[in-house]
């Protein structure tokens, strides 16, 4: 059974969310959240670059010692 309140409902709910979604400043805080998303992705891109580097150069000594 459910409680009554006396708190009437917004009929506009959710609308100034969305107000909020169209603001420029929604856009531009979007557009660095994006932009530190994409510096974080490429760090993490260099350093996976950099260790299969070194994992290969390792492979290559390792093949090199043994012949």
């Amino acid at each position: 059974m459910k409680k009554k309140t006396n708190e009437k409902r917004n009929p506009n709910m959710g609308q100034a969310q969305q107000a909020k979604n169209d603001s420029p400043l929604h856009e531009q805080c979007t557009t660095i959240l994006s932009s530190n998303q994409n510096e974080n992705f490429v760090e993490i891109e260099k350093e996976k670059t950099i260790a299969l580097i070194n994992a290969w150069e390792e492979n290559e000594k390792a093949k090199a010692r043994t012949k």
